[in-house]
Order: structure tokens, then C-alpha cells, then sequence
């Protein structure tokens, strides 16, 4: 009897042991199941995580792609900016150059008009001496024909005697 007692006792004490080694098990597999899922989700951040690396790796490439193409603009910003200087300084000279030659111009126009002026009166004053030559020429055409007609006269009075 002790034996049965002892036997219900193992038999108990088994029962007992398989139901937690049940329970074990069934919580190691739920657990086994947990540590897939957290593999599973391990795996993902880290190809995530991979996936980021890359695109942060491609994203400083573009930056640095862009400073580079900033910095390019800028000494192309810088030379334009040079050369407008240099083109507005041309520009002044050019303006200061085409005020002079209006000046000089100007001045030319005026010289005109008072050598117009006097080539006028030039020409009035040799019309007006051309006028009296003619009328000399005249008088003087006038005083040759009375000459030879007296000459005429004469020679032909000197003829008679």
C-alpha cells in the first residue's frame, strides 16, 4: 500500500510533470514563434535600415553633387558680375566719348553755319562786283565803239585832205 500510495504519488507527481512540461512546451513554442516573428521583423529593420544607409549614402552624393554645382555657379555668378563691371565701365567710357564727339559735333555745325554765312555774303559781294564789271565792260564797249567810230571818222577826214 505504501508502494500505491507512492505509485499515485509519482503517477501525480508525472501527471503533474508532463502537464508543465505541456505547458513548457507549448509556451517554448509560442516563444519560438515570437522569436521568428522578431527575426522577421529584425531582418525587415535591418534591410530598412540597409535601404536607408544607401538612400542617405545616395542623398549626400546628390548633396555633395549640388555644392559642387553651387560652388560652380557661384565663380560663374562671379565672372558674369566681373564682366558686367567691366562692360558698365566700358559702357561710361563709350557715353563720355559720344557726349565729346557731340560737343566736337555741335561745334562743327556752328563752324558751318558761319562758313555758310560767309561764303553768302562772298557770293553777294562777287555778284555785286561782277555787276559793275559787267557794267564796266559795258562802258567801256560803249567808249571803244565811239573810239573807233571817231578813229573811223578821222582817218577818213585825214583821207579827204
Amino acid at each position: 500500500e505504501e508502494l500505491k500510495e507512492e505509485k499515485i504519488k509519482f503517477e501525480s507527481t508525472i501527471g503533474a510533470l508532463k502537464d508543465d512540461l505541456s505547458s513548457k512546451n507549448e509556451e517554448l513554442d509560442g516563444l519560438k514563434e515570437e522569436k521568428i516573428k522578431f527575426e522577421t521583423t529584425i531582418r525587415a529593420l535591418k534591410d530598412d535600415l540597409n535601404l536607408r544607409d544607401e538612400e542617405k549614402t545616395k542623398f549626400e552624393s546628390t548633396i555633395g553633387a549640388l555644392k559642387d554645382d553651387l560652388s560652380s555657379k557661384d565663380e560663374e555668378l562671379n565672372k558674369l558680375k566681373e564682366e558686367k563691371t567691366k562692360f558698365e565701365s566700358t559702357i561710361g567710357a563709350l557715353k563720355d566719348d559720344l557726349s565729346s564727339k557731340d560737343e566736337e559735333l555741335n561745334k562743327l555745325k556752328e563752324e558751318k553755319t558761319k562758313f555758310d554765312t560767309t561764303i553768302g555774303a562772298l557770293k553777294n559781294d562777287l555778284n555785286s562786283k561782277e555787276n559793275q564789271l559787267n557794267a564796266k565792260e559795258e562802258e567801256l564797249k560803249e567808249e571803244k565803239t565811239k573810239l573807233e567810230t571817231t578813229i573811223g571818222a578821222l582817218k577818213d577826214a585825214s583821207r579827204m585832205t
